[in-house]
């Protein structure tokens, strides 16, 4: 099959949340052969590294070989390539400063057109039509960031740089948790009141820290 077919096949299971492993195994083996992921264009590289990273199956080879290609290719990369990119090697907790801060650099000027920390990046230019998504990727790309401020230095450094960049985009990943949260829990509670189970919602547990939980099924000890 045609390289980019294979991944997008690989997002496809990542996006619904089913990953064979031996599929994406097969496919990261694919790609591998021959020099296959040499002639995989820009677009379906950023899907494919997404996906193993969406799907949690790790494949060291594969994400080294791709992390090869990033740098020779930024410039072919669109606005939303680059924040999957991203993202895709923070979940894989790469500390490869060299990589991630060209990559972080790429996304601020994109963003923004401009590197004036000021200007609130990613409601603009490029990154407009998938702004939300951008927002949620590039968080936590910051997050790895700071959580790994002493290997990956230079990428500490174009943050620091930018002021307010990260505190601009918590807001956004914050709002957008709870409203998915805010869904899941109405799902489930819906399921238990199809099934006649007794519980309750939004309760403070005051023989355990007053910490708060979402639900709570009474008869199960159980809290969700």
């Amino acid at each position: 099959p045609d390289v980019a077919a294979l991944a997008n096949l690989s997002w496809a299971f990542a996006n619904t949340g089913v990953a064979p492993v031996e599929l994406f195994r097969q496919i990261a083996d694919r790609m591998l052969f021959n020099s296959t992921l040499a002639t995989l264009p820009p677009h379906s590289l950023a899907m494919l590294a997404w996906a193993f990273a969406t799907s949690g199956i790790e494949h060291m080879q594969l994400m080294q070989q791709i992390a090869g290609r990033v740098k020779p290719l930024l410039q072919a990369f669109s606005a939303s390539d680059l924040t999957q990119m991203a993202w895709a090697f923070s979940v894989m907790g790469s500390t490869d400063d060299s990589l991630l801060s060209a990559l972080l650099f790429r996304i601020l000027l994109l963003a923004a057109g401009t590197l004036d920390p000021q200007v609130c990046p990613l409601v603009l230019g490029p990154f407009q039509s998938r702004s939300i998504q951008n927002f949620l990727e590039v968080y936590q790309f910051t997050l790895h960031i700071n959580l790994h401020s002493h290997e990956l230095t230079r990428c500490k450094s174009l943050l620091s740089g930018m002021g307010n960049f990260t505190m601009q985009c918590k807001p956004v990943f914050v709002a957008a948790s709870q409203r998915k949260g805010a869904e899941v829990q109405e799902q489930l509670a819906t399921a238990l009141r199809m099934l006649d189970v007794p519980f309750k919602q939004q309760v403070v547990l005051e023989n355990a820290g007053s910490y708060s939980v979402d639900i709570l099924l009474p008869a199960k000890n159980l809290v969700v």
